[in-house]
């Protein structure tokens, strides 16, 4: 059976502003769209912001304020936020970023809460002419096949809550990029080239080899 919490020693690196000797245990994602790695809880969110310092405090937040993931209210303090989601707590927009040590932190935000970035990881033909597109954050949307072209890495920018695409950003040659893993996580560069399963991108003067899967292309608003 799976646990509600974590141990500190045991957190992920990617955690920021938790003291490993602090108490033993920490609350724990809920399994979801995020991978552990690149989300946190909102009970942790919460506290890191300083609207509440125990569980009593979050607790009340969640059943008597207005606190919002992706413009979805949320209730359950275990709930993942992960990378480029929208936390708004009673009218206050924090959106999930990883900073240049691959730590993930909550950047306040006046604008563009609604627009939620989002890697295409997946496609499948349906019948009746349609695709499926699978995303990062475990979304699935069904488009018209000939309508749009999706390839697998490009990222697509939601408007949130209604899901409805906004804007393509294609992963290809002179796209900005942030690498969500690996040891260069949190790096941000320009996009050299795309081939195969690599990304070849430049940062100040240095051109580095990744993997696809690492890059993320970033779009205006972000």
């Amino acid at each position: 059976m799976s646990k509600n919490h974590l141990k500190r020693l045991c957190i992920p690196k990617t955690w920021k502003q938790v003291l490993k000797k602090d108490h033993k245990f920490i609350t724990k994602p809920n399994p979801g769209a995020h991978p552990l790695s690149l989300a946190i809880t909102v009970d942790l969110a919460l506290r890191q912001l300083k609207f509440a310092n125990t569980r009593k405090e979050v607790k009340y937040l969640l059943h008597n304020k207005n606190v919002l993931v992706d413009n979805r209210r949320v209730s359950e303090r275990h709930f993942a936020i992960g990378l480029f989601d929208v936390l708004s707590v009673d009218g206050m927009h924090y959106r999930v970023f990883l900073d240049e040590k691959g730590k993930l932190f909550l950047q306040p935000i006046q604008k563009d809460v609604k627009l939620k970035a989002s890697k295409v990881i997946g496609k499948k033909i349906l019948k009746k002419n349609k695709l499926q597109i699978n995303f990062s954050d475990g979304r699935n949307i069904l488009v018209d096949k000939e309508k749009i072209d999706y390839d697998i890495g490009d990222t697509v920018v939601l408007e949130t809550p209604e899901q409805q695409i906004k804007v393509i950003v294609p992963l290809k040659k002179n796209a900005r990029v942030l690498l969500t893993q690996g040891k260069h996580a949190g790096d941000k560069g320009v996009v050299e080239n795309v081939e195969g399963l690599f990304v070849w991108y430049k940062k100040g003067n240095d051109v580095i080899r990744t993997l696809k899967k690492y890059a993320f292309a970033l779009p205006e608003f972000v």
